[in-house]
């Protein structure tokens, strides 16, 4: 039953991480260009010329950790920009929905403290979500790097032993552990060929290399010779 569950819950996740990048970009173009929406909408505007449309990247990929742990992080990036723009980066943990290895038990770590249960120092660490927002820059017209802030959640686990049930080893949230940190980001999308791209990205936390595919719209760069 718990594995049904669980398999389900990954096929919602695997879904939710490829329809949000389209969201995400498609919401960035929007406010980042919105004068040139408004300014098309009119029949009767200063100018007859069709306003260029901004070229829009949404990538997915995983995240390889610098430090090394079994941290498992997916996700992605969508950003849209002519020569300025702006970025959109999330992460999802999943050995965060693995957690705890081991049994999990019912005594708090405030009881657990309090009790003087024997705490062994071990610990189970994972990032439940990441999330960035950034400034985009465009080195070349199909070369943008991006950087800006963000944040990171993360869960933590501890294990004791259960004196009542003959000092079995057991698992359970460490509040003391856990909670939102800072985050920088900075990437780049390089081009491979003229539809595929490599998103390569760095974050200071927990310090790892992302690395992203992306796949261009058909008329992605349709209007790219007239920005």
């Amino acid at each position: 039953m718990i594995n049904n569950t669980l398999a389900l819950a990954m096929k919602k996740l695997v879904l939710f991480l490829f329809i949000l990048p389209c969201c995400i970009s498609n919401l960035l173009a929007q406010y980042a260009f919105k004068d040139d929406l408004l300014e098309s909408s009119f029949p009767y505007s200063k100018t007859e010329n069709r306003k260029t449309k901004p070229i829009k990247y949404n990538s997915l990929g995983y995240q390889i950790p610098i430090i090394s742990n079994k941290d498992i992080v997916v996700g992605g990036m969508s950003l849209a920009y002519k020569r300025l723009g702006f970025c959109v980066t999330y992460r999802i943990g999943i050995k965060n929905f693995l957690m705890p290895d081991g049994e999990r038990g019912f005594f708090t770590y405030d009881n657990v403290v309090k009790d003087s249960f024997t705490i062994t120092g071990n610990t189970q660490r994972s990032v439940v979500g990441m999330m960035s927002g950034c400034m985009v820059f465009a080195v070349t017209k199909k070369w943008p790097i991006y950087v800006g802030p963000g944040g990171t959640f993360y869960r933590e686990f501890f294990e004791y032993l259960d004196p009542f049930d003959k000092n079995k080893p057991k698992w359970n949230d460490n509040p003391n552990y856990q909670g939102l940190q800072w985050n920088i980001t900075a990437g780049t999308v390089i081009p491979i060929t003229n539809r595929i791209l490599l998103n390569v990205e760095y974050n200071n936390n927990p310090q790892c290399i992302f690395v992203g595919i992306v796949i261009t719209e058909r008329f992605c760069y349709e209007d790219i010779d007239e920005w």
